[in-house]
């Protein structure tokens, strides 16, 4: 999921309450792919 806020129930106050996200955003960070030729296993 994302987004800029997040809900949660407040039984004290007896309401939904909508507050600013509280975790810092995921940077997507791209995979690196090698190609050593292991999945070759000598046959050619």
């Amino acid at each position: 999921m994302s987004g800029y806020v997040e809900a949660r129930y407040d039984a004290e106050q007896g309401r939904v309450i909508y507050e600013p996200v509280s975790i810092e955003p995921r940077v997507l960070v791209p995979k690196v792919i090698r190609n050593d030729n292991s999945t070759d296993n000598g046959k050619k």
